[in-house]
């Protein structure tokens, strides 16, 4: 199973299929999700963070990247 979520997770970010919720990322364990999106997850808190949808894409990528403190 592990490979399988390892291997498939940035399609699925990217496809969004219906299945694909926050609850259903939330209900599986961390070892099973990429490093890279675990990360991005708890910067964000979330898949989504609402307020990320108001700031540059410039803010967004320094604040994942930890250069900016969030607000």
């Amino acid at each position: 199973m592990k490979p399988w979520t390892l291997e498939n997770w940035s399609r699925w970010e990217e496809e969004k299929p219906a299945w694909f919720t926050d609850a259903w990322i939330g209900s599986v364990p961390n070892k099973y999700i990429p490093y890279n999106w675990r990360v991005k997850y708890k910067k964000t808190k979330g898949r989504v963070d609402p307020q990320m949808r108001r700031r540059s894409s410039v803010q967004q990528v320094k604040m994942l990247m930890g250069e900016v403190e969030e607000k």
